[in-house]
């Protein structure tokens, strides 16, 4: 994946959507016990939260634990949205890479839905997508430097 072309502009090759994952989907009105069973069986930490086709927010696992404290265990009437955070920003699919890591450090997140033109979801970006990246693209430069530097070792 790496050329000599540098770091930076490989990450800027890269679009969101094609590090982006398929998403799992809930909505409001679910209760948090069902959201939760979704995301144990899943194996996943977040559900992305539509309403009438648009994404109207995340909810996590963290939010849902945050919740059986506050409700002192009973979630009985407890819906996704009396735990969601909403106006959850979302990319592009067509965005540069290198904004998935910007925005989730500006908006202090780990997720960031991705939408297509028309604001349809088409995938969700994890800080887990963004450090895997960086990785695989760390290790390519690594190479790069390794065969331009004879004798050089690590």
């Amino acid at each position: 994946m790496f050329s000599e072309r540098g770091i930076r502009d490989t990450l800027v090759a890269m679009t969101v959507g094609q590090i982006a994952h398929d998403a799992v989907t809930t909505t409001a009105d679910e209760s948090v016990i069902d959201a939760a069973e979704t995301m144990d069986t899943e194996g996943i930490g977040a559900l992305v939260v539509e309403e009438s086709s648009t994404v109207k927010g995340v909810v996590t696992d963290r939010e849902i634990a945050l919740a059986v404290a506050e409700h002192e265990g009973d979630l009985s009437g407890v819906t996704v949205e009396d735990v969601l955070t909403e106006g959850t920003h979302t990319l592009s699919e067509d965005d540069e890479s290198i904004e998935a890591a910007r925005t989730m450090a500006e908006e202090g997140v780990r997720r960031v839905p991705v939408v297509d033109e028309s604001d349809s979801l088409v995938g969700l970006v994890s800080l887990d997508d963004v450090v895997a990246l960086t990785g695989e693209q760390l290790g390519d430069a690594a190479t790069v430097i390794e065969k331009q530097s004879p004798g050089y070792e690590p």
